[in-house]
């Protein structure tokens, strides 16, 4: 990949924005402690729920099965009042996610940090074993869409054989990125469209680096920044001019 400018669109096809910390927790984390991590703050975040995992099992006999399913309380959801931003606090680490209209980067890292700096003080983790980023695009495009290569450059190809039409897809490539150490995920597909007379494509790239062993705050957010703007060459890069000029 080429360097790219961090460019602005003011109709940045943006529809929510991820920075996720996955953690080694103490052993001796509670989840009920994550509770506090919004405490003296709670104007900012008024809507606390409770975050949920579900595992389930099926057992197959000879004469029958039988399913059961186990629920454990592993953290904690806080909206703010506009739903602008929602923030994680779990047992495993901490995720934020800004949602329209999406701002820049440096919006969204300075609440990231000052979230995370909370978490950190309450659950005192170990060190931090993942950082990523994960941004979901929407691209409205006027119908009907005769050739997906207009707007993106990354695309599923039919065989020449096939008629050359598609009401629907779904494509998804793992890349791994050796400038971090890392990993992309890309994925298309199309969803009902947002407004009449449009196809909405989603262009969603999530990218990511696992630490073998625990790294610092300061390493894991050097690493983000490195992550951000791989994130803008990738969606760069796999964006036409044509598909550029919907957001201006």
């Amino acid at each position: 990949m080429t360097q790219t400018n961090d460019r602005h669109y003011p109709n940045a096809p943006i529809t929510e924005a991820v920075l996720d910390l996955r953690i080694f927790p103490r052993p001796d984390l509670k989840v009920d402690e994550l509770a506090k991590v919004v405490e003296g703050d709670e104007l900012a975040y008024p809507t606390a729920e409770p975050m949920n995992a579900v595992v389930g099992s099926m057992m197959v006999g000879p004469a029958a099965s039988t399913t059961s399913t186990v629920t454990t309380h592993i953290g904690f959801v806080f909206r703010q009042k506009d739903g602008r931003y929602i923030h994680q606090s779990r047992l495993d680490g901490f995720t934020i996610s800004q949602l329209p209209k999406y701002s820049n980067w440096r919006e969204l890292k300075a609440e990231a940090l000052k979230r995370w700096a909370r978490y950190r003080d309450i659950a005192k983790p170990q060190g931090i074993r993942r950082a990523a980023l994960r941004y979901v695009n929407r691209i409205d495009v006027p119908a009907p869409v005769l050739n997906i290569q207009d707007y993106l450059h990354t695309y599923p190809e039919i065989a020449a054989s096939l008629p050359q039409m598609m009401d629907s897809y779904f494509m998804q490539l793992s890349i791994p990125l050796k400038q971090i150490e890392g990993r992309a995920v890309i994925t298309e597909t199309v969803i009902p469209p947002a407004k009449p007379d449009h196809v909405s494509m989603i262009l969603d790239i999530d990218v990511a680096r696992e630490f073998p062993s625990p790294v610092t705050d300061q390493q894991a957010w050097s690493v983000l920044d490195e992550i951000h703007d791989l994130k803008n060459e990738i969606f760069e890069a796999c964006i036409t001019d044509k598909a550029r000029e919907l957001f201006q």
